[in-house]
């Protein structure tokens, strides 16, 4: 079931990471979340990230992107984020 969804939506999310990207305007963040089992060998225990990308209220249609990752690290939001040339607003850690 989860391999038709990802056949039938990837084209739909690839777009919209493309979209996002030709903004003016960007809200970013991340955020972590419990990994309940851990498929790729790490702990249960272990905690992965949700990066949302969302554009400005003026943008219509607006968009909220989302990508799940296993780490916070720099090189997630630079290939998320790769070609943007507008403003992003962010937290501190960022």
């Amino acid at each position: 079931m989860i391999k038709v969804a990802n056949d039938w939506l990837r084209p739909l999310y690839d777009y919209f990471a493309k979209l996002i990207i030709k903004e003016e305007v960007l809200h970013a963040d991340e955020t972590h979340y419990q990994v309940l089992n851990g498929t790729d060998g790490r702990d249960a225990t272990s905690q992965a990230r949700i990066w949302l990308i969302q554009t400005d209220k003026e943008c219509a249609p607006p968009i909220v992107y989302y990508h799940p990752d296993l780490t916070r690290a720099r090189v997630v939001a630079q290939q998320l984020l790769n070609g943007f040339k507008g403003y992003l607003h962010c937290d501190g850690y960022s």
